[in-house]
């Protein structure tokens, strides 16, 4: 078993507008594992576990493997609580080829007896000459090897921690190239201008049939103009 802590940072922006720009989709933790592959870490549900004074988030990656090669990665918060913020199982063992020696000296033994009783019977036929050159052949080690080598590489790629974050600006300062600031209000459509774009599940309250219902919220969530 192996433990190591590691410090996620926060969103840059999360002292002053707000912690919930720590979670997705404005903040986004990766883990690259090699042997466990890509793993996302989930902290929507402990953004308020976040340091005061933007100092981040310490988790803990605990990986535990056994004699079968059967490895667990567990990443969990550093506290009391130690909530499971992201799981991913891996088999980190490979097959490999075993190689081994053996004779026959059963074999080969049988064989030099018989030509022996023929040398002394005054007869000596090219079978038993040929039975003493197999006898001898028998004699010595051969190697069987089974099973194929697979790499190990993956086992051994440095593991790293990729953060990425979307940035917000207030309102008044919306442009084509920058994210929007997130209104967090209730509001009606109506009582709003410029781009707007929905984010999160949509649950509509309206008499529609199925395919429109997909429509409207196909529309929301990839954005639309209101003038």
């Amino acid at each position: 078993q192996i433990e190591k802590d590691i410090t996620l940072i926060p969103h840059p922006q999360a002292l002053t507008h707000g912690r919930y720009l720590n979670s997705y989709p404005y903040t986004d933790y990766v883990l690259n594992t090699g042997c466990f592959g890509v793993v996302r870490i989930n902290v929507d549900d402990v953004i308020k576990s976040y340091s005061p004074g933007n100092t981040g988030l310490t988790v803990t990656v605990q990986v535990k493997c056994d004699m079968y090669g059967k490895a667990l990665l567990t990443i969990f918060t550093d506290d009391s609580q130690r909530v499971i913020l992201a799981r991913q199982f891996a088999d980190v063992a490979v097959p490999f080829s075993l190689t081994q020696s053996k004779n026959n000296i059963l074999s080969w033994a049988g064989e030099m007896v018989g030509t022996g009783a023929a040398i002394a019977g005054g007869s000596v036929p090219l079978g038993s000459i040929t039975g003493v050159i197999n006898g001898i052949d028998n004699a010595f080690p051969k190697t069987e090897i089974k099973g194929q080598n697979h790499s190990m590489l993956a086992n051994y790629e440095h593991w790293y921690l990729t953060s990425s974050y979307k940035r917000t600006v207030a309102a008044d300062q919306i442009t084509t190239n920058l994210t929007g600031d997130p209104l967090c209000e209730v509001v009606k459509l109506s009582t709003l201008t410029g781009f707007c774009q929905v984010a999160g599940d949509i649950w509509l309250e309206c008499t529609c049939t199925e395919n429109e219902d997909s429509q409207i919220k196909q529309l929301l969530t990839s954005g639309f103009f209101i003038e």
